[in-house]
């Protein structure tokens, strides 16, 4: 939602709301609460039973010049209370585990969450509580409560006060270069640069099949196996780049199964041409328009001026110098982006390693979700190295502060941090790491169920992801450049589309050319009428990451060689 301070029309402001009577046990939510409780979550989650008696309110404020009534939204914030992470350990998941018994759950974790605005300023008081996500439409309140319930009373055995449950349902998403275009990365045009560094060697690139297959995600690390210094191997996800197969098979190095990858997949490729024609059309424009009265003077006025044209500055002629040198820089690299349309001109190497999607042995706990595909070093202008492009237009007072080439932390620390990471889908990108970690539930068609304990990332303070679909694989950074985890996966939802008319030039849904318009989620479009509360599509969203120590160990289990950085 944009926001223009200087106008004190658009100042919101918070509608005063009735008080409730408070109840002394939990309560079945109405349909209202149901929908709206975790609005601001990403996917809109419903809720399904909370253990709070406390009756819900929903907290609206006003917005624009029409003043129209909008609900603040729910966010996450990382769990720092050092009483309840040092009370939290392994033993009282499990107990929660055995709590939630045979419904359909696919995580949950202890954490903080606030009401915001659309300025994202704080409305609330922080609340922790234990959140469980379940499959939708496959718990009833019914059974729900008498599960929170249960899960409190383990909190409880634990010394752990004063945290509720509140159970919704959610799910878990796995996020699933050319030596010419390397040669055309220049900081000297920032914009550009920034658009094609999907595509640059940079950790944080895209990686995807050779064949057409979906699937993409990001390479987060170079890294070599033993005393093997001539091989360079790039780290994702082994759901990036398993094509489908049994969550059992593992795979090494074999000659008579070779799976190539590429660096891009087609659709990938094709946005990064539009974002860069669209620019080169406005670029070329400008330079009609800034060359023109140049051309005029030089050709014509410069010896007849009967119309006292004034003659262009120097400053003129140099803006025009550099807006040429720019129209010719994003040429060329459209040019090179053209050139590498064919699939096997972006080959970047072949699949070497991935282990069966399994709990580690080693690490009970952790989910092996690794790959590591051999690189081929001629498509690199320099060897793959890892220091990381961090940002040509810092978007956060972090980047200034990141130590650009990563090292590896020298143990695994699951603590509160700020933490960063590049994607191929989503660039930088900021948050901080939860004090406690996320227990997932894998369910497993020809097995038993398992559950893994992952790395819990919140976006930073106004942002509503850390990570989205294209990110697997990403290495996850402090600010002093030491990788603590890669991304695995985050909660969220699909997106809502919206009905309604967007004023020109803008993407919310509370610009519109009239209120008559304002926007509906489609499916509250027959019992809300258009014309009252408005709900922005937008909503945050958790990511999951595996500690990148419990990743190395078990490349050196599976490969038997010991993992370094390139």
């Amino acid at each position: 939602m944009s926001y223009d301070s200087s106008s004190e029309d658009l100042e919101p402001k918070v509608v005063d709301m009735p008080l409730h009577d408070v109840d002394t046990d939990p309560y079945k939510p109405d349909p209202e609460e149901t929908k709206d409780y975790f609005h601001g979550f990403s996917g809109s989650p419903r809720l399904v039973a909370r253990t709070g008696h406390a009756r819900w309110t929903k907290t609206l404020y006003e917005y624009g010049w029409d003043q129209t009534p909008v609900q603040h939204e729910k966010c996450y914030m990382a769990l720092e209370d050092p009483e309840i992470i040092g009370k939290w350990g392994k033993d009282l998941s499990t107990s929660i585990i055995e709590a939630l018994g045979h419904c359909k759950w696919a995580y949950f974790f202890p954490i903080r969450t606030c009401l915001r605005d659309d300025r994202r300023l704080q409305k609330s008081a922080a609340v922790t509580s234990l959140l469980v996500a379940v499959k939708p439409a496959s718990l009833e309140w019914e059974d729900g409560i008498k599960i929170a319930l249960r899960c409190r009373d383990i909190m409880r055995e634990f010394m752990i006060f004063d945290i509720e449950v509140e159970i919704m349902e959610g799910q878990y998403t796995q996020h699933a270069a050319s030596t010419q275009l390397e040669a055309l990365f220049s900081p000297e045009y920032p914009i550009t640069t920034e658009i094609i560094l999907p595509l640059l060697s940079h950790p944080g690139y895209s990686i995807a099949y050779l064949e057409e297959r979906p699937g993409e995600g990001t390479v987060g690390l170079h890294i070599k196996l033993g005393a093997d210094d001539s091989t360079v191997y790039g780290l994702t996800c082994r759901h990036v780049v398993c094509g489908g197969r049994a969550k059992h098979e593992s795979y090494k190095p074999s000659a008579d199964d070779r799976r190539y990858h590429i660096s891009g997949s087609q659709g990938h490729l094709g946005e990064i041409q539009s974002k860069l024609d669209s620019r080169l059309i406005g670029e070329r424009a400008d330079l009609v328009r800034q060359r023109g009265p140049i051309e005029k003077w030089d050709n014509w006025y410069q010896y007849d001026n009967r119309k006292n044209i004034s003659p262009p500055t120097e400053e003129d002629r140099l803006r025009l110098q550099n807006m040429q040198g720019i129209v010719n820089y994003d040429a060329s690299v459209a040019q090179a982006l053209q050139d590498i349309e064919d699939r096997k001109e972006r080959q970047i190497g072949h699949l070497a390693y991935y282990p069966g999607f399994s709990i580690s042995a080693r690490q009970p706990g952790y989910l092996r979700d690794w790959a590591l595909v051999e690189l081929d070093v001629r498509k690199f202008t320099l060897p793959p190295a890892n220091t990381i492009t961090i940002s040509l237009q810092p978007s956060s007072v972090v980047c200034g502060n990141i130590d650009p080439k990563l090292t590896l932390m020298p143990e695994i620390t699951v603590e509160p941090m700020v933490v960063s990471k590049i994607g191929q889908k989503t660039g930088l990108t900021h948050g901080t790491t939860s004090g406690i970690e996320a227990v997932v539930r894998h369910p497993c068609k020809d097995g038993p169920v398992e559950y893994s304990w992952e790395m819990l990332i919140v976006p930073e303070e106004g942002a509503s992801y850390f990570s989205q679909a294209g990110d697997s694989g990403s290495a996850v950074f402090n600010r002093s450049g030491q990788v603590v985890a890669i991304v695995t996966a985050s909660n969220k939802g699909d997106p809502i589309q919206w009905r309604c008319v967007p004023d020109k030039g803008s993407s919310s849904p509370l610009r519109v050319r009239h209120s008559k318009d304002q926007g509906v989620a489609p499916q509250d479009a027959d019992e809300t009428p258009a014309s009252k509360i408005v709900n922005i599509p937008r909503g945050t969203n958790v990511t999951f990451a595996a500690p990148i120590q419990w990743v190395l160990d078990d490349i050196e289990d599976f490969t038997r060689k010991k993992p370094r950085l390139a």
